[in-house]
C-alpha cells in the first residue's frame, strides 16, 4: 500500500515540476520551438501517463500495459533531456544539425535498449505469474523461457555496443572530451545493468537487485539520449570523412 501511495505522490510531484518547466519554457524560450514544444509534449504525455497508471491497476499489473506504462515514462524523460540540452549554449544548433555517424550509431543503441527494457517488463510479468503459481524464487526466471533469452541477448548487445562506442569515439574524435565522457557513462551503466541482471538471476531475485536493475536501465537510456544530442555537432561531423556521410545528389 505504501509503495503505491509513494508512487502516486511522486507522480503528482513530477507532473507539477513538468508544468513549471512548461511555464518557464513559455516565459523564456517561447521563440525556440524545440524547447517549448518538447516541454509541452512531456506535459501532455505526463497526463496520459497518469491515466495509464490507473489502467495498470485496473488490469491488475498485466505485463503488456506495464510495458506501455514504462515506455511512456522513458519517452517523457527523453523529451525533457532534449529540452534541457537545447537550453545550453549552442544547444539549439546541437539539436538541429544533420545526423552524423555518431548519432546514427547512438540511435541504434537507443532502439536496442528500448527493446531490451520492453522485453524486460514482459519477463517481470512472467516471473510474477510463475511466483503466484508456486514456482520457487530461485527457479522463477528459468521458467520464463524464450523471453528471458531474448532479454539477455538484448542486454549483451547493448553492453557490446556501448564498449564499441567508447573505442570508436576515442579513436575518431579524441578531442571531444565531453562526448567521450558520456560514452564512458553509457558503457559503465550498461556494465552495471548486466551485473545486476546476473545477481538478480542467481541470487533468487534479490529485491534490491530488481529495483537497481530497473533504475539503471532508465538512467542508461537517459545517458544514451544525452550522447545522441551531443553527437549532433559540427565538430563531430567534421571528424568523419565524407564517405561516411550521405553525399549530395549531383544534378
Amino acid at each position: 500500500m505504501w509503495t503505491e501511495y509513494l508512487n502516486r505522490l511522486l507522480g503528482v510531484s513530477v507532473g507539477l515540476l513538468i508544468l513549471a518547466t512548461v511555464v518557464s519554457a513559455w516565459r523564456h524560450h517561447r521563440h525556440e520551438p524545440r524547447i517549448l514544444w518538447s516541454s509541452v509534449a512531456a506535459l501532455l504525455l505526463t497526463g496520459f501517463q497518469g491515466w495509464l497508471g490507473g489502467r495498470v491497476v485496473a488490469h491488475e499489473l498485466a505485463a503488456w500495459i506495464v510495458t506501455v506504462h514504462m515506455i511512456v515514462a522513458l519517452v517523457i524523460v527523453q523529451l525533457l533531456l532534449y529540452a534541457t540540452v537545447a537550453t545550453r549554449p549552442h544547444g539549439a544548433a546541437t539539436t538541429g544539425t544533420p545526423r552524423t555517424p555518431v548519432t546514427r550509431a547512438t540511435l541504434s543503441l537507443i532502439l536496442v535498449t528500448m527493446i531490451q527494457i520492453a522485453i524486460g517488463t514482459q519477463v517481470r510479468g512472467a516471473v510474477d505469474v510463475a511466483l503466484d503459481g508456486g514456482v520457487p524464487r530461485a527457479g522463477a526466471v528459468a521458467s520464463v523461457g524464450m523471453l528471458d533469452h531474448l532479454h539477455r541477448g538484448a542486454a549483451l548487445a547493448v553492453f557490446a555496443g556501448s564498449l564499441m562506442m567508447v573505442l570508436w569515439l576515442g579513436s575518431r574524435v579524441p578531442g571531444e572530451r565531453t562526448l567521450i565522457r558520456w560514452a564512458y557513462v553509457v558503457a559503465g551503466l550498461a556494465t552495471a545493468q548486466v551485473g545486476l541482471g546476473v545477481v538478480m538471476t542467481y541470487v533468487s531475485l534479490l529485491p534490491a537487485a530488481q529495483v537497481g536493475h530497473l533504475v539503471v536501465a532508465s538512467v542508461l537510456l537517459g545517458a544514451e539520449t544525452v550522447l545522441l544530442l551531443l553527437g549532433r555537432t559540427e565538430s563531430v561531423a567534421a571528424a568523419f570523412p565524407l564517405r561516411d556521410r550521405r553525399l549530395p545528389r549531383v544534378p
